[in-house]
């Protein structure tokens, strides 16, 4: 190999996908200490890693952009030995072909996927999580995981405004995820709310811009439309922090938050369970479970049992636990 290797990482999005390379980046890094590592990510994901000590170089992949511009823009970055495509899509399949470099993936288990989502076969009992599979693409390089956690690195300035916001000693409610099939009804939530202002609790509802209700929180106080940095912050100063299955799940795992996560239509054995021992994951055992690898936009049978039937007793009972 190269005195100084030069690695191409590839993750466009989402949130939680971009947190969960996190531990492959640090583990490159401490093997190869003297490799340039550059990551390409989608410019709304940036804010995950732009402050990561384990890369070199940022790219970033503009809105609209194409991907022969983006393609010139990496190229003009290089030249690369190795590259780590962690997506595994179209784009990035696309990416390989104008990028010279020795290009390896990572397993996505298709095919299980399919055989669990379409005839509940599952196959999923030998299969690591999501951020040690990222590791397969990195086994030419010598590098194994080092059983640490996903990392997020926040500025002072996330830091300050996460302290301003907050109160003393809080829970955190995120409310939102990706897609609609994904997220515990809306009036749980606020039950939820409600049960822990009576029982003491400061409630601290967390979430994008786009994701703020019409109707306030007469029990919370709410954070909507921060930084990514500043959502992690406020995540790192929680006593607990309950979400769905989403992208703020994994960023609470990489602050170390202690998580009560709610799945519903998707299920953590596929490989997306959040990191950390301390975490409590609730879901209903539904034989139309999983019915999507990463959620419907709505429930294909009408119902959506799998997250109606979990009720807010459970999930203060679990927060109770946990706090």
């Amino acid at each position: 190999m190269p005195a100084q290797l030069r690695i191409l990482v590839v993750r466009f999005s989402a949130i939680g996908d971009v947190v969960l390379t996190t531990p492959l980046l640090r583990c490159l890094r401490k093997r190869h200490p003297r490799a340039r590592i550059t990551y390409v990510t989608k410019e709304s994901m940036a804010p995950i890693v732009a402050l990561n000590r384990n890369i070199n170089h940022l790219i970033t992949l503009r809105p609209g952009e194409s991907l022969g511009s983006l393609a010139a823009r990496i190229n003009d970055a290089g030249p690369y030995d190795f590259a780590l495509d962690l997506h595994g899509s179209l784009r990035s399949r696309g990416l390989s072909r104008l990028v010279r470099a020795r290009w390896n993936g990572y397993p996505k288990f298709r095919t299980r996927r399919a055989l669990l989502i379409a005839f509940g076969l599952d196959r999923f009992a030998d299969v690591p999580p999501v951020s040690l599979r990222y590791f397969r693409a990195a086994e030419h390089l010598n590098v194994t995981p080092d059983g640490g956690p996903p990392e997020f690195v926040t500025s002072e300035f996330d830091r300050n405004r996460a302290s301003s916001l907050c109160p003393p000693h809080y829970v955190v409610l995120a409310p939102g995820a990706s897609r609609a099939g994904k997220q515990w009804p809306e009036e749980r939530w606020r039950r939820l709310a409600a049960r822990l202002d009576r029982s003491g609790y400061r409630v601290v509802v967390l979430g994008t811009a786009a994701q703020q209700p019409a109707d306030p929180w007469p029990h919370a106080i709410e954070v909507y439309g921060e930084t990514l940095g500043t959502a992690a912050e406020v995540l790192r100063g929680a006593a607990v922090a309950v979400t769905n299955d989403s992208g703020l799940m994994h960023v609470g795992s990489a602050v170390n938050c202690k998580l009560v996560s709610i799945f519903g239509p998707t299920r953590p054995t596929m490989g997306f369970r959040p990191y950390g021992r301390d975490n409590t994951i609730i879901e209903a055992g539904l034989w139309c479970r999983p019915c999507s690898t990463k959620g419907p936009h709505r429930c294909p049978i009408g119902t959506l049992e799998c997250l109606r039937s979990i009720d807010t007793d459970r999930v203060f009972n679990a927060v109770r636990r946990a706090a």
